[in-house]
């Protein structure tokens, strides 16, 4: 019996202009360890039999070897094999698969060949001597190990070998040359591999940076996706020669060199245990430049999931411009197809592009391990009741944040006074023994009475999301509705009784209102409150050495806010005032580079619009 990948299907959905992700959706589909599976991106693909003819392939079909597989003018295709490599195959491109099996001893062989067109192969580490991933042309062999590469095949059958990350063995007529890194070679028909030189410099890159806890995934215009998807979790690499961290790493990478203009969908989703996490975007150009830098804040329970976007032009030189990510939606799907093969053997050493590789960017973006925003020297962290996650750069334990109240003073006890013995009585008058007084017998307290399920609301914006909680519960299904008895939303409590699930606020809830909301598992039911708010910000500032001005209005009353933005180490905290605004100032740090820099505030899981500060 063959092994049963795991197929995950994320298909975009567009609401109000914007490309709005959404949750996998899992199948199964059976597949033998010699088989392969054939994913349509776009366009249209064909497939031939061995020597039979071509036909229409179809989306999710199973390949064998000796099958050939061949793109239109603008199709997008990819192979995934059975140990989790992948072949991206671009438009007018044809492959042939030659072998793909699985030894009982657990090496793999894959070998394939590639007539015309372009390929990228994201190639798992392999990590036995036996094992080989190999992939020839008209002119020459490539031969790898565990790396990422590109294949241009010519009409002519000359071949152009280019190295994202690891190494690549080149060989053509008894010679064979090693191609590292950000290197190629170039060999023509019946002739030797060229010695390998520097590939052209990437005319932009695009880097997309989170901090845990959480997992990304970045989505081109083609449905391409990279990064890590839950399932597994399993590092995705399908647009050509991406970048990503293996999952674990904190901050987790993407980086795209030489990304083209359009939308970038981006999937957030939280993993255990749960909390804030930020996200950034940023470009720089062909000489490093910064072009922009934004960022978007959330958070939620483990497996609460987050879509954004952001739409990129690009100028004659190749450098990005942007105008912000999207604000965070609640998702379902998400624009990509992604194949994962949970029984397929696991390297042992992850396939993962050296952190090396990924530079250092020219501001306070995230890098590989660390991140590299310097703490405000006048920054301190202030006890706050309701902790806010603080993003760290390697993996630590967040220190619990203690309130320091005054001891409650304690009066002296006073001195025992003596009371003088009373005069013995007359000795011709001796006084009876008076009898005892019996004391009354305490009523026993009664035992308290068991306390209902409860649930619990909080602050939300109208249309946006709200984490709510439920105690007490059974395991049958809780419905969630509105005052007006509109449902909301379903869930099923835990073995404990809890659950946290995300709503959406209605969007006809009236500002600065109390609404009343009920939950019932069709036995018990309890009411909880949303208070509707729709907060702003608005910010002030000129250049990298002068102070940078937030004012906030609309907020809950006394509760807490947070300032968030790349610029800043840890987030500035302080209390709404009573006619719900605040205003807070920072001075960003030496080294800030002028640019474009979002600024965002929220209170719990209410959040502002963010704003855009333009340093001089």
């Amino acid at each position: 019996m063959g092994s049963k990948p795991v197929r995950i299907l994320l298909i975009a959905l567009l609401a109000a202009g914007v490309l709005i992700p959404a949750a996998l959706i899992l199948t199964q589909q059976r597949a033998s360890a010699a088989n392969m599976t054939l994913t349509i991106l776009g366009g249209t693909a064909d497939v031939a039999r061995g020597t039979g003819g071509f036909s229409r392939a179809t989306d999710g079909q199973v390949l064998n070897a000796g099958d050939h597989v061949r793109t239109a003018d603008s199709g997008h295709a990819i192979v995934t094999f059975l140990d989790g490599s992948t072949i991206e195959i671009e438009p007018a491109t044809t492959i042939t698969v030659i072998q793909a099996t699985a030894a009982a001893s657990g090496a793999i062989t894959i070998q394939l060949e590639q007539a015309i067109g372009r390929t990228w192969s994201s190639v798992q580490r392999l990590v036995r001597a036996d094992s080989k991933f190999e992939l020839r042309t008209p002119a020459t062999t490539a031969t790898v190990r565990g790396t990422g590469f590109t294949t241009d095949v010519l009409a002519s059958g000359a071949t152009t070998v280019t190295t994202t990350d690891g190494i690549v063995e080149v060989s053509a007529q008894g010679t064979t040359v090693v191609v590292p890194a950000g290197s190629l070679t170039t060999v023509e028909p019946s002739s030797t591999p060229s010695p390998p030189g520097p590939a052209r410099r990437a005319q932009n890159t695009l880097r997309f940076g989170l901090h845990s806890p959480a997992h990304l995934i970045v989505v081109d215009a083609f449905g391409r996706a990279c990064g890590v998807v839950p399932t597994g979790p399993t590092m995705v690499r399908q647009i050509p020669g991406c970048l990503a961290t293996q999952p674990g790493i904190d901050p987790q990478l993407v980086d795209l060199p030489n990304a083209a203009a359009g939308t970038y969908a981006i999937v957030i989703e939280t993993v255990a245990p749960g909390g804030d996490f930020v996200a950034t975007a940023s470009a720089v150009d062909g000489a490093g430049t910064l072009s922009f830098n934004y960022s978007v804040s959330g958070g939620g329970p483990p497996g609460t999931k987050f879509g954004s976007s952001l739409t990129v032009d690009a100028g004659p030189n190749g450098a990005l411009s942007a105008k912000g990510l999207s604000k965070l939606s609640l998702v379902e799907r998400a624009p990509t197809h992604v194949v994962v093969m949970p029984t397929s053997p696991r390297p042992a050493v992850s396939g993962t592009p050296d952190t090396t590789l990924f530079a250092l960017l020219p501001r306070f973006g995230f890098t590989a391990g660390i991140e590299v925003t310097p703490p405000p020297s006048s920054s301190s962290t202030v006890a706050s009741a309701t902790p806010t996650a603080t993003p760290s750069a390697t993996a630590s334990a967040t220190p619990t944040q203690i309130v320091a109240t005054e001891p409650t003073p304690v009066p002296p006890t006073a001195p025992p006074v003596r009371t003088p013995a009373p005069p013995p009585p007359p000795p011709l008058t001796p006084q009876p023994t008076p009898s005892p007084t019996p004391q009354p017998t305490p009523a026993p307290t009664p035992p308290p009475t068991p306390s209902g399920p409860t649930v619990i609301g909080g602050f939300a914006a109208p249309g946006s999301l709200l984490n709510v909680t439920g105690h007490g519960w059974s395991t049958a299904l809780v419905t969630i509705s509105w005052e007006d008895g509109r449902p909301l939303v379903q869930v099923t409590a835990d073995g404990a009784g809890d659950f946290v699930v995300a709503l959406v606020v209605p969007f006809d809830a009236s500002v600065g209102s109390a609404h009343r909301f009920t939950a019932s598992d069709g036995r018990l039911s309890a009411a909880g409150f949303i208070t509707a708010y729709t907060p702003t910000i608005s910010v002030s500032c000129t250049t990298v050495t002068a102070a940078v001005s937030v004012v906030g209005s609309g907020w809950p009353p006394a509760s807490r806010y947070a300032i968030r933005s790349s610029m800043l180490a840890i987030p500035l905290s302080g209390t709404v005032a009573g006619d719900g605004a605040f205003s807070t100032s920072f001075t960003p740090p030496s080294g800030v580079l002028t640019g474009d820099y979002q600024i965002s505030a929220s209170v719990g899981s209410l959040f502002a619009e963010p704003q855009t500060c333009t340093l001089q």
